[in-house]
């Protein structure tokens, strides 16, 4: 706690280097982000002071003291982005959670966690709901096989589609599923791009009770029964939540409950009559039934605001999660950061426009930008569909306009963060891995994933593939003459290094040398017109002198098989930075020709993602769980470095 006290202090003149007094040679932490993607949390009935969170990393945390302090617990499933906690009904040590990775179960409160297969492989589980008069019973949501039911505790399952078409059940995604408390054979499911169904029979067959084509309704995502009069309450994709009291025969729209972004959640209050809804615009309380909606006027968490109660401890409890966790002890008065030391956030991105004035990152679903004035991290998500956030690019005359390339396809701002839509219809939904934009050619974008690399010549709102078409190019890095706009080289996973000569439309593989196809970045020598370097995933270094023909093996100053991070300026290819073995820092100024070894205390966090700006000579750290470091690399600290 008092390395992150002190690095706050001096998170301001982190890029002022050793001008600033502070001591050259060490990572200082930028002061976050922090808790930036909480998933779901968990409160212990037993014990009201036991927090449990999970963040969309698989991670989990826990709290004993309300959430003042956060300790790391598990990981429920490497990559798995959790959707909900729910707990055993009568045993509050068994919790299970619904991820991206399947269903998981926990009989230690959390400590460890074991796959629960329910017969299918690679699906995602979003919703469990248990018979509340036997816990033997459960029925669980899917991504792509419907409903599922289990009569002995999760060991066996059933499906139980019947009244449900195929046709939908293979496209669809169960968002939700309740059973009521008075009937437990009564039971409502939401299922995606169809609508609400109904079962009165415990699942032998359903019946569809609303159509998503009613024009208020849109997707529903979640679903909820109130505590009088069997009245159930259903929260969509378009910011509705429907009503009604009937079973599901007639549906009307809540008055003052549209808020613009998904309902993502809807919970009890705690006083046992008022209802909450969490939404990506906010959270509304109802104190009728869910008639009548307000929103409250706090400064909640944003994208999205999932809230659920804390019970016993006061009446008035509300708790909202998502981007941050707090809780508000008097409503629409006074809320109260809970989330400080919640594990720090996983940085798997790290952007900077070109002149290193503008700093940002990505961190699960989520994009953050650094305020430098405040000192702290500050989210820009609105607009972002939650879907996890894979790369960020900046134009090259421009801060303002920025893009993400996400697990659903690419984005674009351009107020600087402040709002994002989705661009390009053709790679919509599409997960990107790879994004860029061109540094001499300002409409000129690049992007690849899982469908190859793909070029757009009007700022991403149309793309087309490159050629050749049918090489699926796995794009990784891509490195830019910086005297020939028409001369470009990638680095990919799936086929070593490629080149292109007419600005990226067509490409040419490396024709031999390199034996590993995995590769993670290409340096270009400023002295040596047709000199290259490369490295490849397991640190092996490759030299070209003839444009990046042909290649041959050369020795790079860390040990080969070691894990290494490669970054290059994209707006000078010759300055290169590697990190190695967590504490070995390496630059380059010729691509990598030759290196300065500099001696760096190591982090206790694990490195994920490595960024340099040769303008503001800083590069940039992402790691696990503690956020964003930064290092200096101003001359007079490379001569200080390197003499250690």
């Amino acid at each position: 706690m008092r390395r992150h006290i002190l690095a706050i202090i001096l998170a301001g003149n982190f890029l002022a280097g050793c001008r600033s007094g502070i001591p050259v040679g060490e990572w200082r932490w930028t002061g976050g982000p922090h808790a930036q993607n909480i998933a779901a949390v968990h409160i212990s009935l037993e014990s009201p002071q036991e927090w449990t969170a999970a963040l969309t990393t698989g991670e989990v945390f826990r709290s004993l003291d309300t959430g003042r302090t956060w300790s790391s617990l598990s990981v429920i499933d490497a990559g798995a982005s959790a959707y909900r906690f729910i707990a055993h009904p009568h045993d509050p040590s068994i919790l299970y959670t619904t991820t991206s990775h399947g269903l998981f179960r926990s009989t230690n409160r959390g400590v460890a966690w074991e796959r629960i297969s329910l017969g299918v492989t690679g699906s995602s589980i979003f919703s469990l709901a248990f018979d509340p008069f036997n816990p033997q019973v459960l029925y669980a949501g899917s991504s792509g096989s419907g409903i599922w039911k289990s009569t002995n505790g999760g060991t066996g399952w059933n499906r139980i589609n019947a009244g449900v078409p195929d046709s939908v059940i293979r496209n669809a995604e169960v968002h939700d599923i309740i059973v009521l408390l008075s009937r437990p054979d009564v039971l409502f499911a939401a299922i995606s791009g169809y609508g609400v169904v109904s079962s009165d029979n415990r699942g032998e067959e359903w019946r569809l009770i609303t159509s998503e084509a009613l024009p208020q309704s849109k997707e529903v995502i979640a679903l909820f029964a109130t505590n009088k009069d069997g009245t159930i309450l259903a929260g969509t994709s378009g910011g509705n939540i429907l009503r009604t009291s009937n079973a599901g025969s007639t549906w009307s729209a809540t008055r003052s409950g549209y808020l613009g972004g998904s309902i993502t959640t809807l919970a009890h209050g705690v006083d046992g009559s008022s209802v909450l809804a969490g939404s990506e615009r906010g959270v509304l309380v109802s104190s009728d039934n869910g008639l009548v909606w307000q929103r409250l006027s706090l400064d909640l968490p944003i994208f999205p605001a999932r809230v659920t109660t804390l019970p016993f401890l006061d009446r008035n409890v509300v708790i909202a999660y998502g981007e941050g966790l707090g809780l508000s002890a008097n409503i629409n008065t006074m809320w109260e950061r809970r989330d400080v030391g919640l594990g720090g956030s996983s940085v798997f991105v790290v952007q900077t426009d070109k002149f290193g004035r503008r700093l940002l990152c990505g961190t699960g679903g989520s994009v953050h930008r650094f305020d430098r004035t405040a000192s702290q991290w500050v989210s820009v998500c609105d607009g972002l569909t939650g879907a996890k956030v894979n790369v960020l690019a900046t134009l090259i005359d421009s801060s303002s306009n920025l893009f993400a390339g996400t697990d659903d396809g690419i984005y674009m701002s351009s107020g600087r963060g402040r709002e994002w839509k989705s661009i390009s219809r053709t790679l919509r939904a599409i997960p990107i891995r790879f994004l860029e934009t061109h540094p001499a050619i300002r409409t000129r974008m690049y992007t690849s994933g899982t469908a190859g690399l793909w070029i757009s010549t009007n700022t991403g709102k149309n793309w087309a593939q490159v050629y050749p078409q049918r090489s699926e190019f796995r794009v990784r890095s891509m490195t830019f003459s910086p005297t020939n706009a028409a001369l470009m080289y990638a680095a990919t996973s799936n086929e070593s290094c490629i080149k292109s000569t007419d600005g990226g439309f067509t490409w040419e593989t490396a024709r031999y040398g390199i034996a590993d196809n995995d590769m993670l970045a290409i340096g270009l020598s400023p002295a040596e017109k047709n000199t290259l370097f490369a490295w490849g995933s397991s640190g092996a270094g490759f030299r070209s002198t003839n444009g990046g023909l042909q290649w041959h093996p050369y020795a790079p100053p860390w040990h080969v098989g070691s894990k290494v991070l490669i970054a290059m300026d994209k707006w000078d290819p010759s300055i290169v930075i590697a990190l190695a073995e967590k504490s070995k820092l390496y630059f380059s100024r010729n691509g990598g020709a030759t290196w300065l070894t500099l001696s760096v205390p190591p982090l206790r966090s694990e490195p994920l993602t490595l960024h340099i700006n040769s303008n503001s000579r800083t590069a940039y750290l992402g790691t696990r769980l503690d956020g964003v470091y930064s290092i200096s690399l101003a001359d007079e600290v490379l001569e200080e470095l390197s003499k250690e």
